[in-house]
């Protein structure tokens, strides 16, 4: 195949995406089954660290939406279109179809009625339609295009804006001094983190601070990430304040609360299908990556949360990341809408051994070491459907307050469920932010409420845990009279 490719062995996808290339008169195209070596590990490895250019370097993608598989193809009949007049008044004959009705108003990088396709149920295909700058999608009843500018489909032509609200947040930043390094490790392996020998305490921010709305993106890279900047960056116009900035942690939680939604065939992809988007980041100064989860905003990154309670996802089998990441789990994650949080624990020590030639690729290990307030507080559980965790703590009058507990899966959930540690989790003050309690009766009752990683023993070894979930709208007096500890997240 390195002479031809005979047109005949092409799955039906393939040839209608070079039918369509032609009639545009074009001469290249890049399909990635093709393009990569298939039963090449290396190969594989070293292609998948260059998506981000090869996808924003395009001059158009072609996305076969409405195509379950390469053997269906996409340049078939339409299914909205309904024959309504096979006749005129004088009994002529004439043929005349309706069409759907245009879209509604839509919220996301798509118009929802695409949302059933099998294109955009896929992981991998999530960040190539957020890197190209512009992408023919055809699907089951018109051809919707979109660029860096808008959206344009068949149905109405008009261009699409997106309708978002937007928050700041984030009264603690990063030192403008903080130093990151990146070396080999005892064992030889590549790893990236934090240069230890003191102590990194997260401050509140000063005139050093950029904040992310303020930010221009590098000019190498600002063409790439215009789009999604567009789909995902608040249109300031339609949001209820138009002096309320979007933060970069806000936009990174978005993209990854969509991307976790999606499906991937190999658990061991969650990152490699995401490391596209993840480079063209660095536009924003996010700082160092950490196996999902950026340098910029760590505290509130750190702190994602199960998107469903009740379904709270799976381990993969193989390891996949660190537990204090969300790529440490199969399933959607979602982060708690903030306004402001203040961050009141130290960040020592992060790094992650990355395995291959791609930094926002796979990892085979890391660890968060942590400065701060440990407690071991009670769980309960209810019966029900819903099987919902609480920790039991009293407040500041001796009333016993309920405080929801997300386990990360449906697996720790069970393991504590059936015993646990003494009907006790140890809980990690990570972030506070001010609010009303969830069970609160005095509409105007706000208290410094903790969000709290919820962690158990992860060894033999003194004070290393691994995460199991997060405590949410903790009252911080809980934590007011406990030490301070180091501890360490693997």
């Amino acid at each position: 195949m390195r002479e031809e490719v005979p047109w005949d062995l092409l799955p039906q996808t393939f040839q209608d995406a070079i039918r369509v290339i032609r009639w545009l008169d074009r001469r290249f195209i890049w399909i990635d089954s093709l393009c990569i070596v298939q039963d090449s590990a290396r190969d594989w490895e070293e292609e998948a660290a260059k998506m981000a250019g090869i996808y924003s370097g395009c001059e158009l993608l072609i996305a076969s939406s409405r195509a379950a598989s390469c053997e269906e193809g996409f340049l078939q009949l339409r299914s909205g279109d309904k024959l309504v007049l096979s006749t005129n008044r004088e009994g002529k004959a004439v043929r005349v179809y309706s069409r759907k009705r245009k879209h509604e108003p839509y919220g996301g990088p798509v118009p929802y009625e695409f949302f059933d396709l099998p294109l955009f149920s896929r992981g991998w295909c999530f960040q190539e339609r957020l890197m190209a700058p512009r992408t023919l999608y055809f699907t089951k009843d018109e051809l919707y295009f979109q660029c860096r500018k808008g959206d344009v489909c068949e149905c109405d032509g008009a261009n699409h804006r997106l309708r978002t609200s937007c928050h700041t947040f984030y009264r603690g930043s990063i030192q403008k001094d903080l130093q990151i390094g990146s070396g080999e490790g005892k064992d030889g392996k590549k790893q990236i983190g934090m240069n230890t020998g003191r102590n990194i305490e997260y401050k509140p921010a000063s005139e050093d601070v950029i904040p992310f709305y303020e930010m221009k993106a590098d000019p190498k890279l600002s063409n790439r990430v215009s789009l999604i900047q567009r789909l995902y960056r608040d249109a300031r116009e339609l949001t209820y304040d138009s002096l309320i900035p979007l933060e970069f942690g806000w936009l990174w939680a978005q993209l990854v609360a969509d991307y976790t939604a999606l499906n991937l065939t190999y658990t061991q992809d969650i990152l490699p299908a995401l490391s596209g988007v993840a480079s063209l980041m660095l536009a924003y100064k996010p700082g160092q990556y950490f196996a999902g989860i950026w340098q910029r905003d760590i505290h509130y990154l750190l702190g994602w949360v199960p998107a469903l309670e009740n379904e709270s996802g799976t381990r993969p089998e193989g390891y996949t990341a660190p537990s204090f990441s969300w790529a440490s789990r199969i399933g959607p994650v979602t982060f708690e809408h903030q306004d402001e949080i203040i961050a009141v624990c130290r960040i020592m020590d992060i790094r992650c051994h990355v395995k291959g030639v791609d930094p926002y690729g796979q990892v085979t290990g890391g660890s968060l070491t942590l400065l701060g307030k440990l407690a071991a507080l009670p769980i309960s559980f209810e019966a029900g459907p819903a099987q919902s965790s609480f920790l039991s703590v009293e407040d500041a009058e001796g009333n016993v307050r309920k405080c929801k507990v997300c386990f990360d899966t449906g697996e720790d959930r069970e393991e504590w469920r059936d015993g646990g540690t003494a009907g006790r989790v140890f809980c990690f003050e990570l972030f506070r932010s001010l609010g009303r309690p969830d069970d609160s009766v005095d509409e105007g009752e706000q208290a410094e409420l903790v969000h709290a990683l919820v962690l158990k023993t992860g060894g033999d070894e003194n004070r290393k845990f691994q995460r199991i979930g997060v405590a949410l709208q903790v009252p911080g007096r809980v934590f007011d009279s406990v030490p301070s500890v180091e501890v360490a997240v693997i």
